[in-house]
């Protein structure tokens, strides 16, 4: 009896060891979906980013533990900047950040992203612009997110796009003619499109800016730095493998189909 009480110890010590926290579903742009949600109907943290560091922290033996916070803010910036002060108290082990963060000298981050994506040009469709240039002189509105990436990129546009909070009221003012365009990411234009149902009254085209990553990042100096390494080599596979493509797809796919339980938008 004894050795069986010592031997269920120790499994329940193990699997406490192999759980490693991240941060879950929360308010800022990245964090919707289809990168980041929580299924209300399933009780899970789901997404591209949470699908890509399930797969990798099983290849090196862990389980992903998705802490979601109460802490809400209305903007990015803090909702971003308390997320990241979670881990740096080490009350959660890691964080997906953009790429703005990666050099943040109090992070050890991948060198391998978890997410790629697209910013694009969301116009009406009897509109015929072609390029990001044409829309100068029009009025549009920018999301938080692609404002603080590419503000110096587009700074010659006039009037230059309002800053949006609510990329679903926009659109809205979009389809009524009280705007010309949005410049918004990709997987978030196209699941809100979706949600409105109206998505036959849009056109969506490439801006040719950058293309936007995220990383997973941990506390410089902290008990999991050591993974880094070990996991851009394993992320480096996924990528070569298109795996990390599939996953892309298939969680983009699942929300235009409507194919979840809880739309969280």
């Amino acid at each position: 009896m004894f050795y069986l009480k010592a031997v269920l110890l120790l499994y329940c010590l193990n699997s406490m060891a192999d759980t490693i926290s991240v941060v879950g579903h929360g308010q800022q742009e990245q964090a919707s979906p289809p990168h980041r949600w929580y299924d209300y109907c399933e009780e899970t943290t789901k997404g591209i980013a949470p699908t890509v560091i399930r797969y990798l922290f099983k290849k090196h033996g862990h389980t992903a533990s998705f802490y979601s916070t109460n802490i809400q803010h209305a903007d990015y910036f803090s909702q971003l900047n308390s997320e990241i002060q979670l881990v740096l108290d080490q009350e959660v082990d890691f964080t997906p950040i953009p790429q703005e963060k990666a050099n943040d000298p109090q992070l050890s981050v991948t060198t391998i992203p978890l997410i790629s994506t697209n910013t694009v040009l969301v116009t009406h469709k009897q509109r015929e612009f072609l390029r990001i240039k044409e829309i100068n002189g029009y009025k549009g509105e920018i999301t938080q997110f692609a404002h603080f990436l590419y503000r110096d990129n587009i700074s010659y546009l006039t009037p230059y796009p309002r800053i949006m909070f609510n990329l679903e009221d926009s659109l809205v003012k979009l389809n009524n003619g009280k705007i010309d365009y949005i410049i918004a990411g990709e997987y978030k234009s196209i699941v809100t499109i979706r949600k409105l149902g109206i998505r036959t009254n849009f056109r969506i085209m490439d801006t040719t800016l950058p293309q936007t990553n995220f990383y997973l990042a941990t506390k410089k100096g902290g008990p999991h730095e050591s993974k880094i390494r070990a996991f851009d080599i394993t992320l480096e596979t996924m990528r070569k493998s298109g795996l990390i493509e599939m996953i892309h797809e298939s969680n983009t796919s699942s929300w235009i189909n409507n194919k979840n339980c809880a739309l969280s938008l």
